[in-house]
């Protein structure tokens, strides 16, 4: 059983398989496993037809995500899933798919294996409508248009920039900041492994080609945000800082992020909340339209 490390070279390996794949899993990008192919041992095979990405835990934990390719093409799927359990049974372990969206439910349903499966609620993507998110259009959004007012009238003098090769040297001397300025006791490991994502997304621009934008105060960038189109009316936030210090902020980065678009784009992604109280009432005030669902899937 070769398993494959992501790396750069991974790229047009892995970006091939998206053209027969719509992802809506906010985890499935290409700039998502690469930011974090260190922290989660990602690892990638293809099996069949198929291309299934691998979260090495340990020696004897794998986690898959849900295979890569065309799912109209049942009888390769199956083929390609008995494959992969086969030779995981080599090994003495057994197929465990983890976020698996309703594209994988859907068609699972017809092959008919022997499953056990587990709604996980704390991976649910948040979605939302770009028109009404970047105008923060109707009543329900008063709060938020608030915040704004507040800074636009505590902060005059900001200035927005997109994330370009001439404004990349600007982000890359301050992401860094934010964690200098928020520490997290008893969660100094998350922050560092995020932060490692941040540099590893910087220092490969280029090859990622994600979007971003930042907002510059005093000299200094106080607030970023990285992000990528994720499917052709989808586009996907990784990243998003902002210093406390100035109330709004987060509020102003994000639209001016979304407003500064050029692509146009139905939804928005901000991916999970990892079961974090703060954050999901965070993502819950921006009012989602949708979520995209996710579950655990262990055959047998």
């Amino acid at each position: 059983m070769k398993l494959v490390p992501v790396s750069h070279e991974s790229y047009s390996v892995i970006i091939n398989y998206y053209n027969t794949f719509r992802i809506e899993a906010s985890e499935l990008s290409f700039t998502n496993l690469f930011m974090w192919r260190h922290k989660y041992n990602f690892h990638y095979i293809i099996v069949g037809d198929y291309l299934w990405i691998c979260n090495i835990k340990n020696e004897s934990t794998y986690y898959f995500s849900q295979p890569l390719g065309d799912y109209s093409q049942s009888d390769a799927l199956r083929l390609s899933i008995l494959e992969l359990k086969a030779m995981l049974t080599e090994k003495g372990m057994s197929l465990i798919i983890k976020k698996a969206d309703m594209s994988f439910m859907s068609v699972l349903q017809e092959l008919d294996f022997n499953t056990d499966i587990q709604e996980d609620r704390n991976s649910f993507d948040y979605v939302y409508d770009f028109g009404e998110l970047s105008a923060l259009a109707g009543n329900k959004y008063h709060k938020k248009k608030n915040h704004i007012n507040k800074f636009m009238k505590t902060v005059p003098d900001f200035t927005y920039y997109a994330l370009t090769e001439e404004t990349l040297p600007l982000l890359k001397e301050s992401y860094h900041f934010w964690f200098d300025e928020n520490p997290r006791e008893g969660l100094e490991e998350d922050s560092n492994s995020e932060k490692h994502a941040i540099e590893e997304a910087l220092n490969h621009f280029e090859l990622l080609n994600f979007k971003g934008g930042m907002i510059q105060i005093g000299g200094k960038i106080e607030a970023y945000t990285l992000g990528e189109a994720l499917n052709p009316d989808t586009l996907l936030i990784h990243i998003e800082k902002a210093n406390n210090a100035f109330a709004g902020l987060y509020t102003v980065i994000n639209q001016l992020f979304l407003t500064n678009q050029t692509t146009d784009f139905l939804w928005i992604n901000r991916e999970q909340d990892l079961g974090i109280e703060g954050l999901r009432k965070a993502k819950l005030s921006y009012h989602p339209a949708f979520f995209i669902e996710k579950f655990i899937v262990r055959f047998s």
